[in-house]
């Protein structure tokens, strides 16, 4: 079960790491709990791996994979700029999810 503490963490982004914020375990990411937060660190860094993946892929003649990834990193992009993009502020801004409403949170 995801803690209240655990998704509260990243409100000091300087002493906090994706891993230490989102992670039951730092070495095992079938932890990873996010309960009533949008993380945008960690959809960044999912974006990164998605890219990543889509090139390996391709570079190694496995299309299939490299499409599914292209796709996925394109939808994420979309999703990343439609609901975490804060254009007043000019940067992207976690999105805390409340019972009745949904609520930016930034500095």
């Amino acid at each position: 079960m995801c803690s209240f503490l655990a998704n509260h963490k990243v409100q000091n982004v300087e002493e906090t790491t994706i891993s230490q914020a989102f992670l039951r375990n730092a070495s095992d990411l079938t932890t990873l709990c996010t309960t009533s937060i949008i993380p945008v660190d960690l959809n960044a860094f999912i974006l990164k791996m998605e890219l990543d993946t889509s090139y390996l892929a391709n570079v190694s003649l496995d299309k299939i994979t490299a499409e599914r990834f292209a796709k996925a990193s394109k939808s994420r992009q979309t999703a990343i700029n439609a609901v975490l993009r804060n254009e007043e502020m000019d940067q992207w801004l976690d999105y805390w999810i409340d019972a009745n409403s949904l609520a930016r949170y930034g500095p």
